[in-house]
């Protein structure tokens, strides 16, 4: 999927391109995909306490293979305010989700940045 030019204006979604994201969902994945919206926009403001009302700080972990030094919600963290700080203006946008039963969503994602120094 080759991208149409953009600007940083694109990366507020409109309620229109909302509705266009999530159309066809069920309303239970219409919901997780507006919250995954919803956090994005938290995250391109760099509201990084706002992020936490997204997640269960107690018990999340991250498990990832290539990452096994982000375990906790709170070592994770770290890793989008890096990015924030390394890739400036490092903004996120859904382009498209879709899913498979009431639990199970895809969302494809946009995330653009310069970067600006740093390893």
């Amino acid at each position: 999927m080759g991208l149409a030019p953009f600007t940083e204006a694109d990366f507020v979604l409109s309620k229109e391109k909302r509705a266009e994201i999530t159309a066809g969902l069920t309303e239970r994945q219409a919901f997780m995909v507006t919250q995954w919206m919803d956090l994005h926009e938290v995250i391109n403001r760099g509201d990084w306490d706002g992020m936490d009302d997204f997640f269960n700080t107690d018990t999340m972990t991250y498990d990832n293979p290539n990452r096994p030094d982000l375990g906790t919600y709170h070592i994770w963290k770290t890793s989008p305010q890096g990015l924030y700080k390394t890739f400036p203006p490092s903004t996120y946008r859904t382009l498209k989700a879709w899913g498979r039963g009431d639990d199970e969503v895809c969302v494809l994602c946009h995330h653009y940045g310069k970067h600006t120094g740093g390893p």
